[in-house]
């Protein structure tokens, strides 16, 4: 059965020029539902297959950043490609199917809905994404800090390292910059000042680096 965006993967994917690439291709295609996971439970992309949706939704914005900003000198392609499409490897295998109900004009209907299942919790979501991808490809510097940092200040991280790695990583920055625009841009057409709100964290991002 032709399904766009796993396809659309596997030709990404071909374009990796890094050892044992191949390992990396079962684990996303046989061994885990990176296809077909959510990205969150509730909030952006929470359907099933919303996880390899999100993931090509930033390669496109991280690939319009590089390509505006001509950077293809500090972003490389592999660089590109790996850290955009498994920045949220850690979120395979975690969602668990579940039934839940909500109130529809009166009348209670159940939903199709997930819970948060991890079976090997590692105490940080970027720091789990590098340990995963490690097992299977091995890392630039430039990737593996761009991967751990990519949730920017909302990460558990101290704010003055992931300061540190925005001014000399432009990698992690935007990064960053496009998983935060793939996230906040669904809210856009919800909620009327979703467009100031991702205004004001890009200043409060650029306040950091300075």
């Amino acid at each position: 059965m032709y399904n766009f965006h796993s396809d659309r993967l596997k030709y990404l994917m071909e374009k990796i020029d890094r050892d044992d690439i191949d390992k990396l291709h079962k684990y996303i295609f046989v061994d885990s539902d990176f296809c077909f996971a959510p990205a969150s439970i509730k909030y952006h992309d929470s359907e099933p297959g919303g996880l390899i949706k999100h993931s090509l939704e930033v390669y496109d914005k991280l690939r319009e950043y590089r390509d505006r900003l001509y950077l293809e000198d500090e972003i490389p392609e592999d660089s590109l490609i790996i850290t955009s499409l498994f920045h949220d490897i850690c979120k395979c295998n975690c969602y668990k199917p579940t039934m839940r109900w909500t109130k529809v004009d009166g009348k209670w209907e159940q939903y199709q809905s997930y819970e948060w299942n991890e079976e090997t919790p590692f105490g940080g979501h970027g720091s789990k994404s590098v340990y995963i991808l490690q097992s299977f490809i091995p890392l630039k510097i430039e990737e593996a800090q761009a991967i751990n940092c990519h949730m920017g200040f909302a990460s558990e991280y101290d704010k003055r390292n992931i300061s540190d790695v925005f001014s000399h990583n432009p990698l992690a920055f935007y990064l960053h910059m496009a998983d935060s625009e793939a996230v906040y841009s669904k809210e856009w057409n919800k909620k009327e000042n979703s467009g100031y709100q991702l205004w004001i964290h890009i200043q409060l991002i650029t306040n950091h680096i300075r």
